[in-house]
């Protein structure tokens, strides 16, 4: 999983001292009674939502699409809900499990303070269903509507696939489940799915971009020292998508210079059945791993990517730098680890918790132009049949390659929102067909903290 040396940052020695806490109180009773009011304005507001309304959706709806990034509450002035224009289903023949979007456009008032809300279980119109979701109650009341939105979707859904069901596989408990805006945003409360009119549900805890349909596009503004950017849907089995552009070139130079004096060969992790075989039969580049905070210029990196990827930067592991010379390669391989191939290796197996963690995502960037060869390659895209040449990079029957471009990436998911492996995330790194140099970095994000 790492390469022969870590670039670690020199850190200065001092403490912070903590915020102080203020109660409540303390701004004073006038102030105190004024946001008890509006409070309750917002709880009346929701309580009120009739048939056909808009109100909690639309207008409230309409925000600039950001993303909440860090995973954590974010504070009530910059909370995001995302765009009303923005698509949310998938085609019904591409539902991803454990993907459900719950609406309140057209909720039904059901008195008593709550509302019948529209699930669209595995963010498909295939299936949908309802649930109850109470106007106030923080999130004591978000928990209560998961746990009737489990039974709801168990209900209506489709038996899993085998595989589901194997002994490695696991099911999060519905308390576990991840409620986010469409912009990424975590939501802790009811009262901000009022706010939003929508949120998307994830039974594994994190957020997934959907998708939502080859050639979608999806803007992101406000991006940590970057602006604007675009996510482009090149799959939707795995999900596979693209990033333009992610760093610029002078920063791409950078991480070049800082990882060229360390570079040593690129190790694999080994299943059962390969241990004692050299990693040069899957895997001929040389790669570097630089810290997190190694310094500005990488940590502000990381910044970008977990506001991308909505997921904590607790989650991921060190940015592996990779180069590829004419002739290098890595075979078509997954990233995550599955715990049936490891059996023997109780060291792997603590590692991904017996199939409780994982490799949630992978995020590609190139920091080099190829002229040929060098692509990222998903032979089993869209569903595709398994292969039998993991060499190959012909994607002339099946599959999709991504071209080197310096500055852009790729965003691909091993695990299904739910939690689950995702077998057609296999991918492999081509060859360069020139003398040009491939220079890359993969940033794996885990489902839990690294």
């Amino acid at each position: 999983m790492g390469g022969k040396k870590l670039l670690r940052p020199k850190v200065a020695k001092g403490s912070a001292k903590p915020a102080p806490t203020v109660g409540p109180f303390a701004l004073g009773p006038a102030l105190y009674i004024g946001l008890l009011a509006a409070a309750l304005a917002v709880a009346l507001a929701f309580s009120h939502l009739a048939p056909g309304s808009s109100s909690a959706s639309a207008s409230s709806r309409r925000r600039a699409q950001t993303n909440g990034g860090s995973g954590r509450p974010s504070p009530q002035k910059t909370f995001q809900c995302g765009s009303a224009e923005l698509k949310h289903l998938r085609p019904d023949d591409y539902p991803a499990r454990g993907y459900h979007v719950l609406t309140l456009d057209g909720a039904t008032n059901l008195g008593g303070g709550k509302v019948e809300a529209t699930v669209h279980v595995d963010g498909t119109a295939a299936h949908d269903t309802t649930v109850a979701l109470a106007s106030t109650g923080g999130s004591k009341a978000l928990r209560a509507m998961l746990e009737a939105l489990a039974a709801s979707v168990a209900a209506v859904r489709p038996p899993a696939e085998a595989r589901y069901t194997s002994q490695w596989s696991h099911a999060e408990p519905p308390a576990n489940w991840g409620v986010f805006t469409p912009a990424g945003a975590r939501i802790r409360s009811v009262e901000q799915i009022a706010k939003c009119g929508i949120a998307y549900v994830f039974e594994g805890g994190n957020f997934v971009w959907p998708g939502v349909a080859v050639g979608h596009k999806t803007e992101l503004s406000g991006i940590p020292g970057f602006g604007n950017i675009t996510l482009i849907t090149h799959s939707l089995r795995p999900v596979v998508i693209t990033i333009e552009p992610l760093l610029s070139e002078a920063e791409a130079d950078h991480v070049v210079a800082l990882a060229k004096p360390e570079m040593a060969p690129s190790p694999v992790s080994h299943i059962d059945s390969d241990v004692g075989k050299p990693s040069t039969e899957w895997r001929t580049s040389t790669q570097a791993r630089l810290a997190a905070s190694y310094d500005s210029t990488v940590d502000g990196i990381e910044d970008r990517v977990a506001r991308i990827v909505n997921v904590p930067k607790t989650h991921g592991e060190p940015l592996q730098v990779l180069r590829y010379t004419k002739g290098q390669h890595y075979h078509a391989h997954t990233d995550y680890f599955d715990p049936e191939l490891y059996k023997e290796q109780p060291g792997m197996l603590d590692t991904v918790e017996h199939g409780r963690k994982n490799r949630l995502a992978t995020l590609l960037w190139y920091m080099s132009d190829v002229a040929e060869g060098g692509e990222t390659v998903f032979p089993r895209a869209h569903k595709a049949e398994a292969v039998g040449d993991f060499a190959s990079c012909d994607v002339s029957v099946q599959g999709i390659k991504v071209p080197p471009k310096k500055g852009k990436a790729v965003l691909f998911y091993s695990l299904l929102p739910d939690g689950s492996l995702d077998e057609y995330s296999l991918h492999g790194g081509c060859d360069p067909s020139s003398s040009e140099t491939k220079w890359a970095v993969n940033k794996w994000v885990w489902s839990k903290a690294y």
